[in-house]
């Protein structure tokens, strides 16, 4: 090894066959390594480092500084100052400390890596893979070539580039992440921290499947669009799990351990616009399949295509939220989601022709209907769904849900348990099903069907009708708020007359009759529908303007047959 000493003035220090090493020192100086594997400082000063052939180690030290690698995988570091740096061809590594940096790599000239230390970096052309190693918050952003982009400890903003295939590694902190959205897969990696994830939209009909994982924390992972605008499909997949789906179009998995927090898929407003795509000519699929879980989401289409979107949360994902743009078109099929068998919180699209069925699986979960036709289903567990705007279907299933309505005319049936269900504004149709019921038709026209059990049925403003029939035998409903000349009851056909007149007897049970028995309590009707002289029908009636009189065949409507005698 050689040993090459400057001084203080400008010196010119050429290297030999061997590893050298070199020190410029003060001055403007001009350094070239030999054939070996050189160790070169410039020191103070401007100066010219070169390394030649080798596996060379460039540093500038002070001043700005020309670094040239040439052959050989090359180290290079401009130290304090704007340096300019050339690594020639093989795999070289690019220290950059100051916004004035500059990196020089032609295209095909090895995989090179540039470390930086400054608080924002974009890659130059044909560097391949960046690495901050400062302590702060760090905003990365990648090139057209297949990056791996890595963040430190602080809260990092990375985004890939050009045709993708890039690996975005967020570190420590709470990082967002966005892919490329290009023709290659891109790999996103949260890490520790609630880390934000963005599949970016696709605009070619590439068959990349972007993979997401976010690791410990509550991460949020954004879908946000198809190829050329058009409908993805995602697949969620355990920690050691197979893929959901096999490859299909336009796939993104999300990947997530159990116990590594509260995470939130958001399917993004890419998923609807197919504003600058044409497909009148094209020969595409009926439907786009969006797989997110164990069930299964059909897909919503735009104008001039043909179906909509499907999502379903994959086992570990806890919840989904499903954004618009602001200009939607009515389509045949509408968007279907699904939760998982965790505590969800999914939240509907807000748009008046967005069509949605949300179904919240097992759990005790949250669903949030939007500004259109919704359907929403809670399934099992204590559920919570909140209907929003539109004229929306909402199914309770099985546990005790609470079930409520908005603008717009619901149907809420409860299912299995002791349900709440809540009418809101409009002509509300309310089904309490099996179980101790409360029904609240609260504004509007509505119609309020207690099925069994002891149900509490309250029906606010309007014109409402509180039906019963034999599935309520053995258990005694409440009506809370009867109003004489506008609400009517509504009992089986057991009791008519062939004129439509409602059965009475005035002493007490017998087969085929009805009869009312005024109490301190109130007034209590009871109803025999299947002639077996026993009471099927039990109802305590509580007039909303106080006091208890007997009712008369105008207070009731008949249901015969099927319908509804007026």
């Amino acid at each position: 090894m050689a040993f090459i000493n400057g001084n203080a003035l400008k010196n010119h220090l050429i290297g030999t066959g061997f590893a050298d090493y070199m020190d410029g020192g003060a001055g403007d100086d001009t350094m070239g390594g030999g054939l070996g594997q050189d160790t070169l400082y410039g020191g103070a000063g401007n100066d010219w480092v070169q390394g030649n052939e080798g596996n060379d180690q460039l540093y500038g030290d002070a001043g700005n500084d020309t670094l040239r690698g040439d052959e050989g995988n090359d180290w290079l570091d401009g130290g304090t100052g704007a340096d300019n740096m050339a690594g020639g061809i093989n795999d070289d590594t690019y220290v950059v400390d100051n916004a004035g940096d500059l990196v020089i790599e032609a295209k095909n000239e090895g995989i090179d890596t540039v470390r930086v230390s400054i608080s924002s970096y974009a890659l130059h052309n044909n560097a391949e893979n960046m690495v901050y190693t400062g302590l702060g918050d760090f905003a990365g952003t990648g090139n057209a070539e297949r990056n791996q982009i890595t963040g430190g400890i602080g809260d990092d903003t990375l985004v890939g580039g050009g045709l993708g295939g890039d690996t975005l590694k967020g570190g420590l902190g709470d990082d967002v992440l966005v892919g490329s959205g290009g023709h290659w897969a891109d790999l996103l990696v949260g890490g520790a921290g609630n880390d934000t994830l963005n599949a970016a939209p696709r605009f070619s009909f590439s068959q990349a499947e972007d993979t997401l994982v976010g690791g410990a924390g509550d991460d949020t992972y954004y879908i946000t669009g198809g190829a050329s605008a058009y409908v993805e499909a995602a697949s969620y997949e355990a920690n050691g799990g197979a893929p959901v789906l096999g490859r299909m179009a336009f796939v993104e998995k999300v990947v997530e351990a159990r116990a590594e927090g509260t995470d939130t898929v958001v399917l993004g407003t890419g998923f609807f616009d197919l504003t600058n795509v044409d497909f009148s000519n094209a020969n595409v699929t009926a439907s786009t399949n969006v797989q997110i879980a164990d069930s299964f989401v059909p897909s919503w289409m735009q104008e001039g295509s043909v179906a909509g979107t499907l999502a379903d949360l994959y086992a570990n994902v806890e919840n989904l939220r499903i954004e618009t743009p602001a200009d939607v078109y009515a389509g045949d099929m509408p968007i279907i989601a699904a939760g998982n068998d965790l505590d969800n919180v999914i939240t509907g699209g807000d748009h008046a022709q967005l069509r949605q069925m949300l179904r919240a699986g097992g759990g005790n979960d949250t669903v949030f209907g939007g500004a259109g036709r919704d359907l929403l289903y809670g399934e099992e567990g204590n559920d919570q769904i909140h209907a929003s705007g539109g004229n929306d279907v909402v199914f309770g299933g099985a546990g005790n849900d609470t079930l409520l309505g908005d603008a717009g005319d619901d149907q809420l049936r409860g299912g299995k348990g002791d349900d709440v269900l809540g009418g809101g504004a409009g002509n509300d149709y309310l089904h309490g099903g099996e179980g101790n019921d409360q029904l609240h038709g609260n504004a509007g026209d509505d119609i309020l069907f207690g099925f069994s059990g002891a149900d509490q049925m309250t029906g606010g403003i309007g014109a409402d009708l509180f039906q019963f029939d034999h599935s309520a035998k053995g258990s005694q409903s409440v009506i809370t708020d009867f109003q004489r000349g506008a609400d009517h009851i509504v009992i089986e056909a057991g009791t008519i007359q062939p004129d439509g007149t409602v059965q009475f007897l005035a002493g007490g049970p017998a087969a085929n009759m009805a009869w009312q028995v005024v109490t301190d309590a109130g007034l209590r009707i009871l109803a025999d529908t299947d002639g077996d002289a026993a009471a099927d029908i039990d109802v305590m009636v509580n007039f909303a303007t106080g006091g208890v009189a007997p009712l008369t065949n105008a207070d009731f409507q008949y249901w015969y047959g099927g319908d509804a005698l007026f």
